[in-house]
């Protein structure tokens, strides 16, 4: 990465302020800023950031229109004098679908969200619709214009009254043209008027670091079978079990499937364990595999592959994914793995037959689900390769699909290393990133923007809130296979190992490994919240569960669930899209979760 100017080493990033307070100085004018681009990575990305903030001002973003947010707010000046202000947020190319910002202090009513340029029925601009913006005319902001950075700060809940900022995560960095620090003197900007413009310059941090308490981004593991993939891991397991609010701690003792594999049996093999068999155990902690089959030719349990199986095989005769997944296991210290293929004799129907019916328990009871999400077959393996580069979510859910570059020799990254008071003789590092200079035929790049946030009202942290609500595992091989709903759905707890980076799914949440957290809103990623958010209960048709009155033909009277909201004909829809090997498996492949329901 290359060497950053003193001005910029010398500035505390992360303790910059948000956007609609005071913002640092950085190059003392625009004429110094664009001569020390020249050298600097980080300077240039200022100037990058300056730039697009003043061209969001025009309305227009990689060519074509995008959503604002207006608010009235009564405003309190340094002398305590009150007035109205309008605060304008700039949003992406999708329309949100819910309040973007928590909402606090007095206002003028309900906010209002509005278009730049002409959107489609589904609420994204057509770049086709929309002129191209031209270029910035450096000469618009003078030469001796000064730049001012800003930190753009997120919330991750309402957080708690008396000033309390420990709910804001600082999620990029901001530039803007200025004469001074204040959001009002802000240039082409208006005293009656705020701009929140947003950030440019994404930023991350490690997760060792001083920061990253309050600065939730991070790199993506190039490696998933990488140590930092595994304690990434490690950590989510850790805070699901202490501190998830809809997830219950993973049971230390459950009882085991039929049969299991033991990954510990031998140094270099494993070996079957039928749990129904004393003396063999019949509880204990084990990991289950959802994983696609594919049509290449594959080792599974038959009657006559038994005998072999319970002897013990060496790992190295088994496919891929299943040798991934038993290393997961192993350095996870989970002793038994669930494989379907392996633990359910596969030419006896009357097994499978009772192997299927039990399918709800071995899911729900797994301590984790190690989801091939990238798969395509048993041989490709649970670790994708990935490319240096990947799409953000927040860039997916804004409406853009520039890419974050990641790679080891990338132009759009920098960095800057602090010994912090906190952990003397610990260095906590910064990574600084922004998309490559424009060339004249570029409309723009839009890989690290992120909508604005006001300290009084912060942006909501989720995906969703800000852009369209997508469930990022969708388009994954895994996705396509029928039987993945319901192993997707039952399971408490699940890594997906994707095509872009890692996922971890829960009945709280569902969270990427850069950082950020989904909404899950009307994407119903598991079961737990699908029961929670869709069923029409008594009290919704107006009487109560002691009427015994039942509103489903079939269903007993007094039973919980009464009828389904959108949610579940979602989930059906979604099934029907999806592919089976075998047709006669259609409903087979979803009775698990319709026995829960």
């Amino acid at each position: 990465m290359s060497s950053n100017c003193s001005i910029c080493t010398a500035i505390p990033w992360f303790e910059l302020q948000p956007e609609d307070v005071f913002a640092t100085a950085h190059h003392p004018s625009r004429k110094a800023l664009e001569t020390s681009a020249k050298r600097c990575v980080l300077c240039r990305m200022v100037l990058q950031a300056a730039v697009s903030s003043y061209k969001d001002t025009r309305g227009i973003r990689n060519g074509r229109g995008y959503w604002r947010q207006f608010d009235g707010v009564l405003y309190q000046d340094v002398d305590n004098t009150v007035r109205n202000v309008s605060y304008v947020k700039e949003l992406g190319s999708c329309m949100p679908v819910t309040s973007t910002d928590f909402r606090k202090g007095p206002t003028g009513g309900p906010a209002v969200v509005a278009p730049t340029g002409a959107p489609n029925p589904e609420g994204e601009h057509v770049e086709e619709k929309i002129p191209r913006l031209e270029g910035l005319d450096l000469n618009e902001p003078p030469e001796d214009m000064p730049v001012w950075v800003y930190g753009n700060f997120w919330a991750e809940n309402e957080g708690k009254a008396g000033g309390d900022t420990s709910n804001l995560r600082l999620m990029g960095i901001g530039a803007r043209f200025a004469k001074s620090a204040s959001h009002f003197d802000v240039f082409g900007g208006s005293r009656d008027q705020i701009k929140l413009c947003g950030s440019s310059i994404g930023l991350c941090t490690g997760d060792d670091s001083t920061f990253a308490r309050f600065i939730p981004g991070r790199l993506p593991s190039q490696d998933t079978s990488a140590d930092i993939a595994l304690n990434r891991l490690t950590k989510w397991l850790a805070d699901c079990s202490s501190t998830h609010p809809l997830c219950s701690p993973p049971p230390l003792n459950p009882p085991l499937p039929t049969r299991v594999l033991d990954v510990f049996a031998t140094s270099r093999g494993v070996a079957l364990v039928q749990t129904k068999s004393p003396p063999t155990p019949t509880r204990g902690r084990y990991l289950a595999l959802s994983h696609c089959w594919g049509t290449s030719s594959r080792l599974m349990l038959t009657r006559a592959s038994l005998p072999d199986l319970l002897a013990g095989i060496a790992i190295s005769y088994l496919p891929a994914t299943f040798q991934d997944a038993i290393r997961i296991a192993r350095r996870l210290n989970i002793k038994y793995l669930w494989i379907d293929c392996l633990c359910i004799i596969q030419d006896s129907p009357a097994d499978w037959a009772v192997e299927a019916a039990a399918m709800a328990s071995v899911y729900r009871n797994a301590y984790l689900t190690i989801s091939a999400s990238a798969s395509t077959d048993s041989y490709t393996g649970c670790f994708p390769t990935r490319s240096g580069s990947y799409i953000t979510p927040a860039a997916r859910s804004l409406g853009y699909n520039d890419r974050r570059d990641i790679s080891l020799f990338s132009t759009s990254m920098t960095s800057i290393s602090y010994e912090h008071t906190s952990r003397p003789g610990t260095l906590s590092t910064l990574y600084f990133l922004s998309p490559p200079p424009a060339t004249d035929t570029d409309t723009g790049n839009s890989a690290e923007w992120l909508p604005g946030s006001s300290f009084h009202s912060p942006q909501r942290t989720q995906i969703g809130s800000f852009g369209r609500r997508y469930d990022p595992i969708a388009s994954e091989p895994l996705s396509a296979r029928g039987w993945t709903l319901q192993e997707r759905l039952l399971s408490p707890r699940i890594i997906h190992y994707a095509s872009d980076q890692l996922y971890y799914e829960c009945d709280t949440y569902l969270v990427s490994e850069d950082g950020f957290t989904f909404d899950s809103g009307d994407v119903f990623f598991n079961l737990k919240r699908l029961l929670l958010t869709q069923q029409i209960g008594f009290f919704d048709h107006g009487v109560p569960a002691s009427s015994g009155l039942s509103f489903i033909v079939g269903r007993k009277t007094g039973s919980k669930g009464m009828r389904w909201r959108g949610g579940w004909v979602q989930l059906v829809e979604e099934y029907s899209r999806r592919r089976l090997t075998k047709e006669e498996d259609k409903l087979v492949a979803v009775q698990g979760v319709v026995g829960v329901l």
